[in-house]
């Protein structure tokens, strides 16, 4: 429980302190990494000086959906952490585990997963322990878009403690 109410009052200090960059930080074609590259390098401020070890981060384009893939160690505490440049309005990031040779989508409780993502936000924070290592699946998805979008670029940040 105690790790519970730790990663919800980081995830909630994240929201209000890291405000997204806007398209003022972007070229004349809309297409710069500039806007989530700022973003990123507040986020990884505030990992890293709560004593997080970052141990994977990605970038890319984003329209409807992506898939990124990493081994998760048992044993260990894991923040999955997805956000979209000024482009988005909402995302969402579903985890999924290899079972059997099959993906199985986790839900809340399992894997004592937590799931936050504060409303209002284009960011989404999973807090994960796993049970036993095992390669695990993290979908991010484009719920909504600022108006007269249709992508962007999304960053996502895997970290323990």
């Amino acid at each position: 429980m105690k790790t519970k109410i730790c990663f919800l009052s980081f995830f909630l200090s994240i929201q209000f302190i890291a405000q997204p960059f806007g398209s003022e930080f972007d070229n004349s074609k809309g297409t710069s990494m500039v806007p989530i590259k700022m973003d990123a390098e507040t986020y990884l401020d505030i990992f890293e000086s709560d004593g997080y070890e970052i141990v994977r981060m990605e970038f890319d384009i984003l329209l409807t959906s992506k898939e990124s893939f990493r081994t998760l160690q048992s044993g260990w505490e894991y923040g999955i952490f997805a956000f979209g440049d000024y482009r988005f309005q909402k995302l969402d990031l579903k985890v999924f585990k290899m079972v059997g040779g099959e993906w199985t989508e986790l839900s809340e409780g399992e894997d004592e997963m937590l799931y936050e993502n504060v409303e209002g936000t284009n960011t989404v924070l999973i807090k994960i322990i796993p049970s036993y290592t095992s390669e695990y699946k993290f979908l991010i998805d484009a719920l909504e878009y600022t108006e007269g979008y249709s992508g962007g670029h999304y960053g996502l940040i895997v970290f323990h403690e």
